[in-house]
């Protein structure tokens, strides 16, 4: 999983969750996928508990990212063993920080 879960969000998220409203200064639905810390600071993700965690449940349900996008079953998969594992950041988080290494 390492280094596979940044990829997931740039791809399919950035375009609302990498890069805060011109007029506003807000990332969509207040969540900032930048880094690990502002992930888990949103509270959208609860560790070693996918199903309790909105952020797989939002992509699960097909609610994100929103039509015509998808994500791939495989990108969920990777995503719901991510957030089963604990979440943790030097195993796979969303940190550009973890690309580097």
């Amino acid at each position: 999983i390492i280094d596979r879960i940044q990829p997931i969000c740039d791809n399919n998220c950035g375009a609302c969750h990498l890069v805060p409203n011109a007029f506003t200064c807000n990332y969509s639905g207040n969540l900032n996928l930048n880094s690990y810390e502002s992930l888990m600071a949103s509270e959208t993700v609860e560790p070693g508990e996918p199903l309790l965690s909105d952020l797989y449940d939002r992509i699960e349900s097909g609610e994100m990212p929103p039509y015509p996008n998808s994500l791939l079953q495989s990108d969920m998969d990777l995503i719901y063993q991510w957030i089963l594992e604990g979440a943790e950041p030097e195993v796979a988080g969303c940190s550009r920080a973890n690309r580097r290494a």
